[in-house]
């Protein structure tokens, strides 16, 4: 199927050299990396919100969390 996008002129320029240097055509050269990043997408995730939900915490239940010092002395 045929689709057309806008793309910066360098980016275009590097493009097409990273293609010719390969020793293929830029159209398979935008497949493999379009097929790329969609293979990897279920990997990609943000550091930044896991960290969060780690600051916050997660309620197991029963109750609240014990000092180091209650932990210690068990």
């Amino acid at each position: 199927m045929k689709t057309t996008i806008d793309l910066p002129e360098d980016v275009l320029k590097r493009g097409k050299i990273a293609a010719a240097e390969r020793g293929t055509t830029f159209k398979q050269l935008v497949i493999e990396g379009l097929e790329s990043v969609l293979n990897n997408n279920a990997a990609v995730f943000d550091p930044s919100d896991a960290l969060a939900r780690l600051r916050k915490g997660y309620k197991l239940g029963g109750k609240s969390p014990m000092t180091r010092d209650e932990l210690h002395a068990r």
